[in-house]
């Protein structure tokens, strides 16, 4: 929660932040709809751009790696559902 906070405080792009729930919003949807995959991108969406709220090139493409481990360590979960849903 705390990078949430510093993101937030350091950004001074108010339109990313606006469009952050756009993410949300799609990943309830594909949660009800049983789309665990697509629910899961767009949760690394949204924590993609609250990286991005904090203005550092460096922490953005840090990220992108996580994300990319994110990915595969996602196609070893069992059961999608029950890993996404937490």
């Amino acid at each position: 929660m705390r990078t949430v906070q510093v993101a937030l405080h350091l950004s001074r792009e108010r339109p990313t932040l606006d469009g952050l729930d756009r993410y949300v919003s799609a990943a309830e949807r594909a949660a009800e709809a049983g789309q665990w995959n697509e629910a899961a991108t767009c949760s690394l969406d949204f924590h993609r751009g609250v990286v991005h709220l904090i203005g550092s090139d460096r922490l953005d493409r840090f990220f992108l790696t996580t994300v990319a481990q994110l990915r595969l360590a996602f196609c070893e979960v069992p059961i999608e559902a029950e890993f996404q849903s937490q």
